[in-house]
């Protein structure tokens, strides 16, 4: 039996992760270029990788009778990121996914031993290696990530 507390905290990693910058720009179409393209497809490749994980956290809440029907909505503002060049949306998307790792950092302590506990740890791991993605996209010339 996985106690109250551990649920509400996965739930709300839940409902945070599945309304993220990232997962976002995993349905959208931002503002590119032809040679932006090889960016744009990895961000996508990215935010496709956490839907997965936390579709995987969502039928964990679902099998212990947490309703997951609704996990939650994007911000209005997102809607801008459609008209956003690459070059000022990277930088987005590395300052919310840092963030979004420090709140897995101090999450992780407070949940026990568990399945729950591994599956946000899964998360921080690929969120990591996540956020040096792109970074390393924000840093790379267009050119070079095409190749």
């Amino acid at each position: 039996m996985i106690d109250p507390q551990t649920l509400k905290l996965l739930f709300g990693i839940l409902l945070r992760e599945s309304c993220s910058r990232l997962q976002y720009m995993g349905d959208a179409f931002p503002w590119t270029t032809s040679e932006d393209a090889p960016i744009v497809d990895q961000i996508k490749t990215l935010a496709a990788e956490e839907k997965a994980l936390l579709t995987r956290i969502g039928q964990f809440l679902f099998r212990h009778r947490v309703p997951v029907t609704n996990a939650g909505q994007f911000p209005s503002s997102f809607t801008t990121m459609n008209f956003l060049a690459l070059d000022h949306l990277l930088p987005l998307l590395v300052t919310t996914e840092d963030q979004a790792l420090a709140d897995l950092r101090a999450t992780l302590p407070k949940m026990p031993e568990g399945e729950a506990r591994d599956l946000v740890d899964k998360l921080l791991t690929l969120k990591q290696r996540n956020l040096k993605k792109l970074q390393d996209l924000h840093a790379a010339p267009a050119s070079k990530v095409a190749s």
